[in-house]
């Protein structure tokens, strides 16, 4: 990016990046409500939509919040890559801070190292550095997290009530870390002995940057080893995550963590006999279970046949 696109071409995918992650409607509330206008039904309706809510009451606060949370945390993720960026770059740093945060934030995954150091760098040249890479990896663990779920979490309401995770928070919180945790043992089993990637580091290093490449993947799209260097089993593990994706209401592409997590969820009640799943003794209505199961293997066939037509046109 930093060595194709101009400083024009770099600001315009800046602004893609942000309306993709708060969506459309969103980015159109938000100007509505600064300019003074009503949201109209048919508005409300597809916000609704958008955000899988059942209430149409609210919209416009559920939009307000979702960007104050996006704000948050792309400023502090500018804060703390400044620290380091600014040094190194001068005034620059303070865009490329800005760059950074919002593409880790809104799983983009597009940088502009190329042009300080060598084309298609990625990240690699902070393999290193814990601050860029935890600062990455939080922004992009919190765009893929989703809204609903950041927004509970650190709902000011809930904290002062004692309240605990409701259960959709839950889920996504058990299946981002399970998924993390696993890309991390693939990744790392893999790579250690691969002197062309995580073999050549330290054990920090490799650790810090196993965690990275885990999970970027599903959502981030940044990386700090030659992707090319990868053993066949860590690519493949790869994928799968990449196909999972992010959290509902998040910024992350994918059929989504809590989908794989009901599909995994049937299959292992299957395994026991069980005809109904339950979470924490909530079952889970079959409507659930089938539109879960119709996306997964929707998914499957399309990212199949995408393979196939790909392999035609290359072969």
């Amino acid at each position: 990016t930093g060595t194709t696109f101009s400083l024009f071409g770099q600001i315009v995918l800046l602004v893609l990046f942000q309306v993709g992650a708060l969506g459309l409607m969103t980015v159109t509330t938000m100007v509505y409500f600064l300019a003074g206008k009503r949201i109209t039904l048919s508005e409300r309706m597809i916000i609704r939509e958008m955000w899988n809510e059942f209430d149409l009451s609210g919209m416009v606060k559920l939009v307000l919040k979702v960007i104050r949370v996006t704000l948050i945390a792309e400023l502090a993720g500018v804060l703390l890559l400044a620290i380091r960026f600014v040094p190194m770059f001068g005034l620059k740093g303070v865009y490329y801070s800005v760059f950074h945060a919002v593409s880790a934030f809104s799983s983009a995954g597009f940088d502009l190292m190329g042009r300080e150091f060598s084309p298609y760098c990625s990240m690699a040249p902070f393999a290193s550095d814990p601050l860029v890479l935890l600062t990455l990896i939080a922004l992009v663990f919190l765009g893929g997290l989703g809204f609903w779920a950041i927004t509970y979490i650190f709902s000011i309401s809930r904290i002062r009530e004692r309240r605990g995770l409701s259960r959709y928070t839950r889920l996504v919180l058990a299946a981002n870390l399970v998924l993390t945790v696993l890309g991390l043992i693939a990744v790392y089993a893999a790579e250690l002995g691969n002197d062309k990637t995580l073999g050549a580091m330290g054990a920090g290093e490799a650790a810090l940057n196993g965690f990275f490449q885990a999970l970027t993947p599903r959502t981030g799209g940044f990386s700090t080893i030659s992707q090319g260097a990868l053993l066949p089993v860590t690519k493949f593990a790869m994928i799968l995550l990449m196909f999972i994706g992010a959290s509902p209401a998040s910024t992350g592409g994918g059929i989504k963590t809590t989908t794989a997590a009901v599909v995994a969820l049937y299959a292992f009640s299957g395994s026991l006999g069980r005809r109904d799943i339950t979470l924490r003794d909530r079952r889970v209505s079959p409507g659930t279970v089938q539109r879960a199961i119709v996306v997964a293997l929707t998914g499957f066939v399309l990212v199949k046949a995408a393979s196939m037509a790909l392999m035609e046109i290359e072969s």
